[in-house]
């Protein structure tokens, strides 16, 4: 079996969509920068090892989560070989299948995930829904009067792909803002806190963009995007 190290999110994202042989990938990231595995390699075993920080989704499938690294989510039917050597795993998704030895297992309270213990040393945490707001956004997201948000969007025109109407170029201001936070789609310019949260909406060119806080929306269920009424575009960004 050929055995490959990915330490960043750009060597996750060079690895191929099939190996040509059975192949076991080592993540050992950078414990304070996420990264995010959609899918997993066809041909790939997947361990995530030596506190790595990494957030599961798409259907992606690892073999093992160990050495006390963290998964910050897991959802969209993920499955989890086996969680141990002090893993954590946060659950964020029904249909998530996962085996835990001596790992903490956090469940958020609407998941209805699969877990079979193994012995003693498991802990299964249910947790209450989070509603979030302006302030508990800025919380983890920088708590300040402006924030870094992100946008992917064509990277032909830089125009938003859902209506290919709107160009960040510049200050970008929305026409049509809605400012009532229980609405989650429309009446705004919608971004990501983070570069990996943008390219989940849309696989386009990543624009970093400024935005004052007064002018960020937030749908209390989902914080993975927000709606914004004015943005200042930085530039491109690169991982």
């Amino acid at each position: 079996m050929k055995t490959v190290v990915v330490k960043n999110q750009a060597e996750w994202d060079a690895l191929p969509g099939k190996f040509t042989e059975e192949t076991a990938v080592h993540v050992y990231s950078d414990p304070k920068v996420p990264l995010t595995i959609k899918k997993t390699p066809k041909m790939a075993e997947v361990s995530i090892t030596e506190q790595s920080l990494v957030d599961v989704g798409d259907s992606a499938t690892i073999g093992y989560v160990r050495d006390s690294a963290t998964i910050g989510y897991v959802r969209d039917s993920a499955t989890i070989g086996k969680a141990h050597d002090n893993a954590m795993v946060r659950i964020l998704g029904d249909g998530v299948k996962i085996e835990a030895f001596n790992a903490v297992v956090i469940v958020c309270q609407d998941c209805k995930p699969t877990i079979k213990r193994h012995g003693t040393g498991v802990t299964v945490v249910r947790t209450k829904k989070v509603l979030h707001t302006v302030k508990t956004f800025a919380e983890v997201y920088g708590d300040g009067t402006k924030l870094t948000l992100y946008k992917s969007v064509e990277a032909d025109t830089l125009c938003d792909h859902y209506t290919g109407k709107i160009k960040y170029e510049g200050v970008v201001e929305c026409p049509d803002f809605d400012p009532d936070p229980k609405r989650q789609c429309g009446g705004g310019l919608h971004l990501s806190p983070t570069p990996y949260d943008a390219l989940r909406y849309h696989d386009g060119k990543v624009l970093e963009c400024e935005v004052a806080r007064k002018d960020i929306v937030v749908y209390a269920n989902d914080i993975t995007k927000v709606r914004c009424r004015k943005v200042k575009v930085i530039g491109e960004w690169k991982p």
